[in-house]
């Protein structure tokens, strides 16, 4: 399992890896997590999507399955 800090950081990785090699969209399995407690990672993660470094690497944002993954179309990269 990973912290709130480990999984942001994760996602900036793995979100700069594909818009290098000019993916054009990826699906991140966020989870829902449980009934009693909606999970951690699943909460930040709109939150984290808002900001100016992630704004600037994404056209569009899709929540999937219910809300337990989310499909993201990148921006393509500029050489």
């Amino acid at each position: 399992l990973l912290t709130v800090e480990d999984a942001y950081q994760t996602l900036r990785r793995f979100l700069m890896v594909h818009q290098r090699e000019n993916s054009k969209k990826i699906t991140i399995i966020t989870g829902k997590g449980s009934p009693a407690k909606e999970g951690l990672i699943h909460h930040e993660i709109q939150n984290w999507l808002d900001t100016p470094f992630f704004k600037n690497k994404i056209n569009e944002v899709r929540w999937l399955n219910g809300g337990g993954a989310i499909e993201i179309r990148l921006k393509r990269n500029k050489k």
